[in-house]
């Protein structure tokens, strides 16, 4: 089973001792409400069939909070003593264990009480009808009026969701104490994630009582375990094996036999320790030669390895200085930019993939790095050949190409700048353009792909931009697919990558103009270019499933609006006459938020050994 990634720390939600009036549920137990702060505090709503959460104030009527009081039930000392009583009469519980929460099911004929290493289901009559052990404290409980689950708040941050018949748990959910990020999971791994969330948990491996566990973000098995579609079905099945084979049917796959990716060592990616250089140590000349020691199961032997150089990955081709069955001491050698930088590694094995720690080199050298040279793509569609129309995608790409000219000579010594409108912005077209930058960027360059338009997913949930021609009927042969841009972005030869998506446009607010088709899922696109060694900086003009609004008093697309703005000298927060990707990301989670009254939400994410660096120069 995974385990979160960070316990108890500043980013995790306190489901504290007060959540129990602020823990609310739909009737059907797909959406909930609790607050991120201790109990009442910053409250959030999860809705599992939009797959998001939003800020929630005012409460919505139609979440309900726990039933304590019934017709026939008097249930005393169930809040924070050892002895709870039904009627008079003790309930068990372990010793020394407090009861902290009590929901009663709608009709009273049973009722779930919450402690601290226990969740317990009774009849009306104080009869025990299952026990289940908890992760943490069960601060709050709710049994909605359907009948068929409970669900509780966990003092380690997380809610999840156990079937009622006999408590076995179905679902997790951990959201971030900035209500921004959130990944929801199986007991088998199946996850779903918001973007950049894919970190937040993992599987931990133990190796022994004198050696530091392994850790294992599920981000690196996400060609197994990301699967929307999975944890969309497991409240509805009750069962994650039912949830999986529904899944398969709908997309068109083969039945897995059940769990058949379940984690066992064999599967683990390779390991990577840096044994030389040191974190913060410093050199003085391009070529670097490092030391790293590989651990690896026998199923898992990498096949490709990669350098990260700030995030951006370079293959490279070790040689292995000293070898056991499973353990090797290896080294590579590379060619460094002229100034700090961030470097971890990168091994591959099949579709696993390890990762080092990133470390953090110091330039010592005389030759300072010359002022690079922007390349970029923007693409923007408003007209189609067969799908609705837009109104700014179109003006949203050229005014960002043009906002970017202006940084020739400033942040840039030449920008080189192609824009493909409407009619222009065929996937051939598309497609050329990303060749164009997987072949002229130097690596001491810096390339920028900007995509505004329609977006949509498929029943895979893979995710597709739309060009001028595309036809739903064709949609492999006409859309841009999620691997496409995967692959381009990974392949562009330039120093930095930065991709600006505002696609799953609606025309105004409300209007999603996505009759007959799939919405689009952004975050499967965003997590897959963070696990996959891309490198790329990704700013989203929205999250999970949300609508990208367009109006006419900006003449753009929120996204693009605030974007601009930000880029224009709104995001120079610290007064440096610098756009850094931070505080572009800090502006556009203000500004759009304001622009559409909390309707849209923005996301950025930066590989793990990308350092904040600025973007474009304020005149």
């Amino acid at each position: 089973m995974p385990s979160t990634a960070k316990a108890k720390s500043a980013s995790t939600a306190d489901l504290g001792a007060k959540v129990g009036g602020a823990f609310t549920a739909s009737g059907d137990g797909r959406s909930v409400r609790f607050g991120l702060e201790d109990g009442e505090a910053q409250p959030v709503r999860f809705d599992l069939d939009r797959r998001q959460v939003t800020a929630e104030s005012p409460a919505d009527a139609a979440l309900t909070p726990a039933r304590t009081e019934a017709k026939g039930l008097t249930l005393e000392g169930w809040k924070d003593t050892t002895e709870p009583r039904l009627n008079g009469e003790p309930l068990p519980l372990a010793q020394y264990e407090i009861a902290r929460s009590l929901a009663i099911a709608p009709g009273g004929e049973r009722f779930l009480l919450g402690a601290d290493w226990s969740l317990r289901l009774f009849d009306r009559k104080g009869t025990l009808l299952w026990q289940q052990a908890v992760p943490d404290i069960a601060w709050g409980v709710n049994l909605p009026a359907g009948g068929r689950l409970a669900i509780a708040a966990y003092g380690e941050g997380t809610v999840r969701w156990h079937r009622l018949e006999d408590g076995e748990e179905l679902l997790a959910l951990f959201v971030r104490r900035d209500g921004r990020r959130w990944v929801a999971w199986t007991p088998q791994g199946y996850y779903d994630a918001s973007a950049g969330a894919d970190g937040l948990i993992g599987w931990q491996v133990n190796r022994g009582r004198d050696q530091a566990a392994d850790f294992f973000p599920v981000w690196q098995f996400r060609q197994r375990f990301y699967r929307p579609d999975v944890v969309s079905r497991v409240l509805d099945t009750l069962d994650v094996a039912a949830a999986l084979r529904a899944a398969d049917k709908a997309a068109g796959q083969p039945p897995k036999p059940a769990f058949a990716e379940a984690m066992t060592r064999s599967l683990m990616p390779p390991a990577l320790e840096l044994l030389a250089p040191h974190d913060g140590a410093p050199f003085d000349r391009p070529e670097l030669t490092l030391t790293y020691l590989l651990r690896h199961a026998a199923g898992a032997v990498p096949t490709e390895m990669s350098a990260l150089v700030d995030g951006r990955p370079e293959r490279v081709s070790p040689r292995t200085v000293q070898r056991t069955e499973e353990v090797e001491v290896c080294q590579v050698t590379l060619q460094m930019p002229p100034r700090d930088a961030n470097l971890s590694l990168a091994a591959r094995a099949g579709d696993l993939e390890g990762r080092s720690a990133t470390i953090r080199l110091r330039w010592h050298g005389e030759a300072p790095e010359p002022r690079p040279t922007l390349y970029l793509l923007a693409v923007g569609v408003s007209k189609y050949e067969r799908y609705q129309p837009l109104t700014y995608a179109d003006r949203d790409a050229q005014d960002f190409a043009a906002a970017m000219r202006r940084q020739e000579g400033l942040m840039y010594e030449k920008v080189e700048a192609r824009t493909l409108p409407n009619e222009e912005a065929t996937r051939a077209e598309i497609m050329d353009g990303l060749d164009w930058l997987m072949r002229t960027p130097t690596n001491r360059d810096i390339a920028m792909v900007f995509l505004s338009g329609h977006g949509q997913s498929d029943e895979r949930r893979r995710y597709y931009f739309l060009p001028h021609d595309f036809d739903l009927a064709r949609k492999l042969a006409t859309g841009v697919k999620q691997a496409d841009l995967t692959e381009a972005l990974r392949e562009i030869p330039a120093k930095k990558v930065l991709f600006f998506v505002d696609s799953c446009n609606a025309g105004g607010a409300g209007d999603t103009r996505f009759k007959g088709a799939e919405q689009a899922d952004i975050d499967g696109l965003v997590n897959e270019l963070k696990s996959a060694e891309a490198g790329v900086v990704v700013f989203a003009s929205s999250t999970g499933t949300q609508l990208s609004q367009e109006r006419p008093d900006w003449e753009n697309g929120a996204f693009t609006e605030a974007l601009l703005d930000g880029l224009a000298g709104k995001a120079d927060y610290h007064g440096k006459r610098a756009i850094t990707v931070k505080g572009l990301d800090l502006y556009l989670a203000y500004r759009v938020k304001e622009l559409t009254g909390g309707a849209q939400t923005p996301t950025t994410t930066m590989p793990g050994a990308t350092p904040d660096f600025p973007i474009a120069a304020v005149t």
